[in-house]
């Protein structure tokens, strides 16, 4: 096993896209958790998500191209999520869904999917 962060917050939750190329993972670094992504070497770390709500259980779509994850919104009936839509490792699309099952199937993923890396 290597290490590939640096950074002494907890950085846990990886998710490796599809390609093996980038892996996706929540990190405490700024009090409360967001996702981040970098390449699979630890280089190019790159924070996808920046709000006061907890982001967290990052997913990968099985293209590699969206990544769906938990956002700690609470509303009156559960947790929101959200899915990001990527290019060139840039953001280019986020939309919020009002339940996990919405964003992991907007992201082309099962809930077995999203587990998987679990």
């Amino acid at each position: 096993m290597t290490q590939i962060t640096t950074d002494p917050a907890a950085e846990y939750e990886p998710a490796w896209s599809p390609d093996g190329v980038r892996i996706a993972f929540t990190t405490n670094r700024y009090v409360n958790e967001e996702i981040y992504a970098m390449r699979a070497d630890g280089t190019g770390q790159s924070r996808l998500t920046n709000d006061p709500e907890r982001d967290f259980y990052p997913a990968w779509s099985p293209d590699g191209t969206r990544i769906a994850f938990n956002h700690g919104l609470e509303m009156p009936f559960g947790k929101v999520a959200w899915a990001y839509t990527f290019r060139d490792g840039l953001i280019v699309h986020q939309k919020l869904y009002m339940s996990q099952s919405e964003a992991l199937e907007a992201a082309g993923l099962s809930e077995q999917d999203a587990n998987a890396d679990s």
